[in-house]
This record gives structure tokens, sequence and C-alpha cells, in this order.
């Protein structure tokens, strides 16, 4: 107990000495190594939704493309990602494109799943156009 009120005695003097800031700074100090880790994972937590949202858009985007343009097209350059598989279905008036990703955690563990579909009704043009004029001569716009 005395050794501990001696050093308390010590840091009191070196206190008065330093006009009270002494014991101000090494409580920021404190506050400090408490509250980073805090807000470290609140930076990394938004990096990765953002990073997801990302994925997940690009990943529509190209679904709606292939389904529309029919046309193969190499797998996405995604951000931290894994298994990309696509599945396409190409049936009598419908073409569907379905892409599947997962975001990566930085230790290689899988974070969340990305599951996004695109379908698009085939038209026929010529047909349609034959159909649109015959639309307008009823209706006497044509």
């Amino acid at each position: 107990m005395a050794i501990v009120s001696r050093s308390y005695r010590k840091i009191r003097r070196m206190e008065q000495k330093a006009g009270g800031n002494c014991l101000k700074r090494a409580a920021f100090t404190v506050e400090a190594a408490l509250i980073m880790p805090v807000i470290l994972m609140v930076l990394l937590s938004v990096l990765y939704l953002c990073m997801h949202v990302h994925n997940r858009n690009y990943l529509l985007s190209y679904a709606v493309e292939q389904s529309i343009s029919g046309h193969m097209q190499p797998d996405p350059e995604l951000l931290f990602s894994s298994d990309i598989s696509v599945s396409r279905t190409d049936g009598g008036n419908m073409r569907t494109v379905s892409y599947t990703a997962g975001t990566v955690y930085y230790t290689g563990r899988r974070l969340y799943g990305i599951s996004e579909k695109a379908g698009y009704r085939k038209v026929k043009p010529v047909t349609y156009l034959w159909r649109m004029r015959s639309v307008k001569k009823i209706f006497g716009q044509g």
C-alpha cells in the first residue's frame, strides 16, 4: 500500500509541475486506444458492404445484358469474390440468365452469397413492326 501511495504522490507532483496536463493526456490516450478498434470495425464493415453492393449490381447488369443480347460473355471481374457461376436457359419465348457468386472475407471465408437473375422475352422485329403498323391503321394514325 505504501508503494502505491508513493507512486501516486509522485504522479501528483509531476502533474502539479506540468500544470495538470499529464493526467489529461494519459486519459485521452486510453480513450483513443479503446475507441480505435470500434472505428476500424465500422470502416471495414462499410467497405465490405460497398463491395457486396458493387458485386451485386455488376452481376445484375451482366445478367440483363446477356439475356437481351444472347451472346456468351466471360465471367465478370468482381471484387473479393469466389465461385462465380452462370446458368443460361434459352426457351421458346424467354431467355433467362442467372449468376451466383460469393463475397469473400479477407481470411478467405465466404461471407455473403449473391444471386441475380434476368429474363428477356424474345421479340421478332419484323412481326412486331407488322403488328404495330396494323394497329396504327386500325386507329387511323398511319
